[in-house]
């Protein structure tokens, strides 16, 4: 693993700036990542400018400038059989977590807990949290797996720690795109059961506090934001089962797929 100047470890998927592709024209290009970006959707791939500025001194993020909310697409078996073609993780990044959480106050059970946006009906409700998501100025990003051409850390037995594998390259490459301390919501699911906390704070560098767990949708305190990211992660569902891009359409969200074997 490379070392930056700041002695935390690059994204493996992030290569020399230097390092160039050639397109199917023939033509070559400077890339930045390993993934492919001729899989990338939203905003073409580019890497944006971090607006994130809010200190956070109170609340129940005190400390963390951004908070970086995470949940599964798709089911995590190995092999890719019908309807289960992809996997992957939808990530929404915002420094206004409680706005973004109040987005969806009143899609709630009565009886708590969380409202599927699949179980909503109402396709303009759920363009406008999709508009609202976009509005508070929050990052959306998609990343995913083709099981019929993976990438080596996907094959294994194993499927909880592949899971994490692949979450842990999600984690390298979001962090280093935020200021400042970041907290990480990650929707809970049974390939956690080890716990990912560790996983999480070893993201942490010299000058970047990095802290978050996994947490139920129920949760009192993290509720809400799972909540909210849900109808993110639903418009990427979407998008990589079916094609809709609508939804990523509205969020401004960068999907990028992870290169499978034949690929490289």
């Amino acid at each position: 693993m490379r070392e930056n100047n700041g002695g935390r470890k690059s994204s493996p998927f992030r290569k020399p700036s230097s390092e160039k592709r050639r397109d199917k024209f023939g033509r070559s290009d400077k890339i930045g990542t390993k993934f492919d970006k001729s899989n990338v959707s939203g905003r073409c791939g580019t890497r944006r400018e971090n607006t994130i500025s809010d200190t956070r001194p109170v609340g129940r993020f005190r400390g963390y400038r951004s908070v970086i909310i995470i949940d599964e697409v798709g089911n995590s078996g190995k092999k890719s059989r019908e309807h289960e073609e992809f996997f992957g993780f939808a990530v929404s990044v915002t420094s206004k977590p409680d706005e973004f959480g109040a987005l969806t106050d009143t899609n709630r059970w009565k009886k708590g807990g969380e409202l599927k946006a699949r179980d909503d009906t109402s396709a303009s409700n759920r363009k406008r949290i999709l508009r609202g998501v976009r509005g508070l100025g929050t990052k959306t990003y998609g990343y995913y797996v083709n099981k019929k051409n993976p990438p080596p850390e996907w094959e294994g037995d194993d499927r909880p720690k592949s899971v994490k594998v692949i979450l842990d390259k999600v984690l390298d490459d979001v962090v280093p795109d935020t200021n400042g301390n970041v907290y990480v919501v990650v929707d809970d699911s049974r390939n956690y059961k080890g716990g990912i906390r560790d996983l999480i704070r070893n993201k942490s560098t010299a000058d970047k506090k990095v802290d978050g767990d996994r947490y139920d949708s129920k949760d009192e305190t993290y509720g809400d934001l799972l909540q909210t990211h849900d109808y993110v992660a639903s418009a990427f569902h979407h998008h990589i089962f079916s094609g809709d891009k609508e939804g990523i359409s509205i969020l401004g969200m960068i999907v990028r797929k992870f290169p499978g074997r034949r690929s490289r």
